[in-house]
């Protein structure tokens, strides 16, 4: 049995792996306001010694989360701290969640050997923490590495995502707004904390580097839409949207060759993972 400390346990990914890692191990989850307190993060990290840390904390990923200040607060001085207070830790892994943000729009697969090429505060903020991130690990010779995730899905997503919002106005029977056309690589919760598990195991081969963690597959909003339209045998109704969000893109898909070379399976389709949404939501 080993001990995890995660931050950021109240969020959608947060909570679905803290249940899973229940099952089997001991789980400590930082009350998110230890984060901004250098001092009180190192007693507490020094009180735990943790086997493994998962930094999920973040802020800028809804998009009512606007504040500049905090998104840099949280998603750079937060993990700087978390960095410099486990120093004395011997953990044997510190897993820094990023984002496929980061990579900004591109036209081809993202692969983790590609230049981030962000144009948001969001993605930029998320840069700087793969950095520090990655010079921490080096300088120090410590076990950490960033994961980058793409479009997670599952229990507990935040009700104004994609999903929810679908089958919300499956269930209710209200109209939403709706962009049809960008794409997203979907991947299930269950199967982005596998990917996840996965590398803090075995981030020895991932020291000071990125792992993306998406399924390798791109969907339209469209075709998800249609998907539960057919799961729930009702028709959504929406309000097509013509204009695209600036980081909205016609090509958003990973290049997953590192975790998957690492063992880890899609054990979700976008079928069989949207069923389970729904009837999880509607029971």
């Amino acid at each position: 049995m080993a001990k995890y400390v995660i931050s950021g346990a109240g969020g959608f990914i947060g909570r679905n792996l803290c249940e899973r890692l229940s099952k089997d191990h001991e789980v400590r989850m930082i009350p998110r306001d230890y984060l901004s307190n250098f001092y009180q993060l190192k007693g507490y990290l020094e009180h735990e010694q943790p086997d493994h840390i998962i930094h999920l904390a973040s802020y800028g990923n809804h998009y009512h989360q606007t504040g500049l200040m905090q998104m840099y607060e949280v998603n750079v001085m937060y993990l700087l701290n978390f960095l410099l207070a486990s120093e004395s830790v011997k953990y044997s892994s510190f897993v820094n969640v990023g984002s496929s943000s980061e990579y900004g729009i591109k036209n081809t697969r993202m692969s983790e050997l590609d230049s981030p090429d962000t144009d948001t505060f969001y993605g930029a903020s998320k840069v700087a923490g793969t950095y520090l991130a990655r010079a921490y690990a080096t300088q120090h010779s410590k076990p950490i590495c960033t994961v980058r995730p793409f479009s997670v899905y599952g229990q507990y997503d935040s009700p104004n995502h994609l999903i929810p919002a679908v089958i919300d106005s499956i269930v209710t029977g209200e109209r939403f707004s709706l962009v049809t056309s960008p794409v997203h690589d979907f991947i299930h919760i269950d199967d982005f904390i596998d990917g996840l598990l996965l590398v803090s195991n075995n981030v020895d081969n991932f020291t000071d580097r990125v792992v993306n963690l998406g399924t390798g597959k791109q969907y339209t909003n469209q075709e998800i839409v249609d998907k539960l339209g057919i799961i729930a045998d009702k028709t959504p109704c929406f309000d097509q949207i013509k204009s695209m969000r600036s980081y909205d893109s016609g090509c958003w898909v990973a290049d997953n060759s590192r975790i998957v070379k690492l063992g880890w399976n899609q054990k979700y389709t976008i079928d069989r993972g949207l069923k389970d949404v729904f009837d999880k939501t509607t029971a």
